[in-house]
């Protein structure tokens, strides 16, 4: 009941111990209840000899590739099977992931054949595409390798693949960024020290990607590393000089706690920020800011995360700082101070 014509469509026969015929159709646009709660199992229908035995099956495909139509038919199924019978048949089973690794097949065939195309595919479809990494059915990449991100390096979306392959010598993460549009990813503070390196960042504009970064740690053996969270990757004379930085102005970095306590859990310095005088992270398991408003969005409380205030100790602002806690260590402006860099 498409007006559009298919994108492709999958026309197949398995023949063995198992025969059975497939034929499904991947849409070029995406339908309007794609994202329904009430509509998220496989549309493909089941059946044997020819009779009708389930029109909707949801054994057939997984939830992440509802959007894919079709039939298929089987002789080695008995036509009395039902519902429950279905769930539990190694048969069907076997149907399920012998479909599932076509369709990747194919998408991953329109990926290098049909670049525009399959870019258009994925602007409607990607999201869903990926709640198969965060549903955790992407143990061998193949949904990883098919999927397209926004990139530093250009308008065009890119492929983890080609990510790699443009990485410079001594890289050694896959640099990402979450946030609700390019525009906003884009201009963020945390990027100063990446793009400073001309190392590429991965742009991850869709609600779903913070999800899946749970589950999508590394891939082609490079960490897959989120650039709001945790400390950043530094060599050891950087480490050093930055350590060296902390103990020296220990009394500072304890005042802007003290007067920030409600809100971040620890002031320090770093070397991830350029320009920009000052920078909020999440710690290494916690929430990131997307990620806490995005759970908001939803209706979930969500407890309030005290992040970490990072500053930049080659910026003005936070060397006047410096230089005023050493001649009055109880001035009211550094407090004044630390809250205008935390609103910021």
């Amino acid at each position: 009941h498409d007006w559009n014509e298919p994108l492709t469509n999958l026309h197949f026969s398995a023949e063995g111990t198992l025969e059975y015929t497939a034929l499904l159709y991947v849409p070029a646009k995406p339908p309007y209840d794609l994202f329904d709660p009430s509509h998220r199992d496989s549309n493909v229908s089941l059946y044997v000899r020819r009779v009708l035995i389930q029109r909707e099956c949801k054994d057939l495909l997984p939830s992440w590739l509802r959007f894919v139509r079709g039939v298929v038919e089987s002789a080695d199924l008995p036509l009395n099977v039902s519902r429950e019978t279905i769930q539990d048949d190694p048969r069907i089973r076997q149907i399920r992931k012998r479909l599932v690794k076509k369709v990747l097949d194919e998408l991953a065939s329109l990926l290098d054949g049909k670049r525009e195309e399959y870019a258009d595919f994925w602007t409607g479809f990607g999201a869903v595409v990926k709640e198969g990494i965060w549903a955790g059915e992407d143990e061998d990449g193949r949904i990883a390798k098919v999927c397209l991100f926004e990139s530093s390096n250009g308008d065009a979306p890119t492929t983890l693949a080609e990510y790699v392959e443009r990485m410079k010598d001594g890289q050694e993460a896959i640099h990402v960024l979450t946030g609700t549009d390019r525009a906003t990813v884009a201009a963020s503070p945390l990027l100063e020290s990446v793009l400073a390196r001309d190392e590429e960042v991965l742009y991850l504009v869709d609600p779903v990607d913070e999800w899946v970064l749970q589950r999508l740690t590394e891939f082609d053996g490079k960490r897959i590393v989120p650039l709001d969270r945790g400390e950043v990757d530094e060599d050891d004379e950087a480490k050093e000089k930055r350590e060296e930085l902390q103990k020296e102005h220990e009394g500072l970095l304890g005042s802007m706690r003290e007067a920030l306590d409600e809100d971040i859990s620890e002031v320090r310095f770093t070397s991830r920020l350029k320009d920009s005088p000052a920078v909020l992270v999440a710690g290494e398991e916690g929430l990131s800011g997307h990620m806490e408003r995005l759970l908001r969005r939803s209706g979930q409380e969500v407890p309030t995360q005290k992040r970490v205030l990072e500053l930049n100790p080659e910026h003005p602002i936070v060397k006047g700082l410096a230089k005023l806690h050493g001649v009055d260590a109880a001035s009211p402006r550094i407090a004044e101070t630390a809250e205008l860099l935390h609103g910021q």
